[in-house]
């Protein structure tokens, strides 16, 4: 009487207490071990869902941060080489993002740069 009880219970946390109600102890516990299957495969297959988008965002992460290290260094030797920089009436100079500093001289020899800051 307690296995049947026991069958009952765990049918009705399964999800299959309407089958049991029409066959009898050999057909719910059959039902029972087939909804736990494909219970522990779905579950199975949410865990490898899982671990392969954990990985996805760690590569996108890794790349993000390897694309703002690049972003970061090119605005610190743009800065090095704006910093060196004191003669010139025009002078371009590229540095490594693309990026163009423009030194336009002023009145009294002292040169004033225009930077572009599109990356910093």
């Amino acid at each position: 009487m307690q296995f049947l009880q026991f069958i009952e219970q765990l049918s009705g946390v399964l999800g299959v207490h309407f089958v049991t109600a029409d066959v009898g102890i050999d057909g719910a516990s059959d039902a029972v071990i087939i909804r736990a299957e494909q219970l522990m495969k779905r579950e199975t297959d949410n865990v490898a869902e899982q671990k392969s988008q954990t990985y996805a965002l760690k590569r996108k992460l890794k790349s993000l941060k390897e694309q703002l290290d690049g972003k970061v260094r090119s605005c610190l030797l743009r800065d090095i080489i704006y910093s060196s920089v004191s003669c010139c009436s025009l002078t371009y100079l590229p540095s490594v993002s693309s990026h163009l500093i423009k030194i336009q001289k002023t009145g009294g020899g002292e040169t004033q740069p225009e930077r572009s800051t599109a990356l910093c």
